[in-house]
């Protein structure tokens, strides 16, 4: 084994390693997995003006739905329109077949409103952020 550990950061990480790292890794996964892909989806709600309102955000593949972002305008929140975009995803991603969601929060954010809309910790992460919880949640999307 030879060679100097080159350590990048920011964008100078991206542009040179980050894509050459995730395409090699993908290969590795792939020879165990078989060829998979990741489906890109999104759901919101606008008003009259056509303003964003409500949003939810994720991809799904390998029989996993990831929900990686969901925000409901203050002045708007507490209308139920947050759980109609997690919703719309959820069926969506039930409707290609895939059978479990997962998404992750951290105290501070919204594990309330997320185990209202049937989802379980399954991990958490002690003081991430410092000072704050980190959690793992998870949903079956067979049983709705």
């Amino acid at each position: 084994m030879s060679g100097e550990v080159e350590l990048l950061s920011g964008e100078a990480h991206r542009q040179a390693v980050a894509d050459e790292i995730a395409t090699t890794l993908r290969a590795f996964n792939e020879a165990v997995l078989g060829p998979y892909s990741f489906t890109p989806a999104s759901a919101t709600i606008r008003d009259g003006e056509g303003r964003l309102i409500a949003g939810a955000t994720g991809y799904y593949g390998l029989d996993c739905l990831s929900i990686e972002n969901v925000w409901v305008d203050d002045v708007r929140r507490q209308q139920g329109l947050g759980g109609r975009v997690m919703q719309a995803l959820e069926d969506h991603a039930r409707a290609a077949g895939i059978r479990l969601a997962r998404l992750e929060t951290a105290s501070f954010q919204a594990r309330g409103f997320y185990e209202k809309q049937g989802y379980t910790v399954f991990g958490e992460l002690d003081d991430y952020p410092p000072g704050h919880r980190y959690f793992f949640m998870r949903k079956s999307l067979l049983t709705g």
